[in-house]
């Protein structure tokens, strides 16, 4: 069947989700300019070059993020701007003009908009299969699954972008199991690289976590930024499966979004994981800094002797030591030789 036959209609759903990803594009955008201020501040910070994987990643998802909105645009206007040619018509029973375009699915810019969406994919379970590796200490082993899943994805989604391209059948049967087989390798990478680094962080938190609560507050908000990121980019790929093997086009509004979605679970880890850091580190440093301040607290003595008998008018008959201190709490000390006594009181 094709997706002119399927509910709710293909041109409102294409409609709806040009609307849509240009909220989820601003959205991003907002985080974006977050994510790279918190990349720079740190390549400051460390001395380090802008050369680097989530530099790198953030920009290469910039780019095809933005292609894919553009495009998605340019399909919007030539779908639903009607032609000046006096002789266009539309018959009755015939295909509507945004249908004619949604359907021609060998037009370069439907398949560019496939070449983007596969390449914001791969980018975003690459960034998390980074982050695994790091997390994990460099272990190769721990990422073999992930990479064999990213590796199968790839060339997946080639297959689904090359069948785009040479298409004469609708979108259903032109690549059906290959876009299924997509969307479970994506969703599958996802969730085993995000459940590893919530388990390691998890072990770290409990290890560490009783040595200082500042550490495990901050550990336990990362955590909390992987999870929600986990559970949100899980929910848009479980929604693009389902309304595609329910034969919906509520997949394309679906599918459109979650190119966004991708770019603003990095910046929302980025920009987050960054806050927390460096929220925790100064919390520590501050508190550090008031417990040496409470220690080093100066304090004065003050000795007065008094001597029973004559005296040579040269004997000291008070000697104080040491800075005042803040508050006015002064002790006197009162050293009587005759009695070999010592008397205190509190000025």
């Amino acid at each position: 069947m094709s997706p002119r036959d399927h509910l709710p209609r293909l041109d409102g759903a294409q409609l709806a989700a040009t609307v849509l990803e240009s909220v989820f594009y601003g959205i991003y955008f907002v985080l974006l300019i977050q994510c790279a201020e918190a990349l720079i501040y740190r390549a400051k910070v460390r001395g380090e070059s802008m050369l680097r994987p989530m530099p790198i990643t953030a920009v290469v998802l910039f780019v095809t993020i933005t292609a894919h909105w553009i495009l998605d645009l340019m399909l919007t206007f030539e779908a639903f701007i009607q032609p000046t040619d006096p002789g266009y018509c539309v018959t009755p029973a015939g295909l509507n003009p945004a249908e004619k375009v949604y359907l021609n699915l060998p037009d370069i810019k439907n398949v560019l908009t496939s070449v983007f969406y596969v390449l914001t994919t791969l980018v975003g379970d690459g960034f998390m299969i980074y982050r695994l590796y790091i997390v994990w200490s460099r272990n190769y082993f721990i990422i073999i699954p992930p990479v064999i899943m990213c590796i199968s994805l790839a060339i997946t989604g080639g297959v689904v972008t090359y069948l785009f391209s040479q298409a004469t059948t609708p979108l259903f049967q032109a690549a059906g199991a290959w876009i299924t087989s997509s969307f479970v390798l994506t969703f599958v990478c996802n969730l085993y690289s995000t459940g590893l680094i919530a388990f390691k962080i998890f072990r770290s938190n409990r290890h560490f976590g009783r040595a200082s609560n500042d550490y495990g507050s901050g550990v336990n908000k990362v955590m909390e930024i992987l999870v929600e990121s986990a559970v949100l980019y899980g929910l848009c790929i479980t929604l693009a499966l389902g309304t595609y093997v329910g034969d919906s086009n509520i997949q394309f509004t679906i599918v459109a979004v979650n190119g966004p979605v991708i770019g603003i679970i990095f910046c929302m880890i980025v920009a987050r994981a960054h806050r927390t850091v460096n929220s925790t580190s100064h919390q520590a440093s501050t508190n550090k800094s008031r417990q040496i301040s409470h220690a080093l607290r100066p304090m004065a003595v003050k000795i007065t002797t008094h001597v029973e008998g004559s005296i040579d008018a040269s004997t000291p008959k008070t000697a104080t030591f040491g800075t005042p201190p803040v508050s006015s709490g002064i002790y006197q000390t009162d050293l009587h030789s005759s009695e070999d006594s010592v008397e205190k009181e509190e000025v």
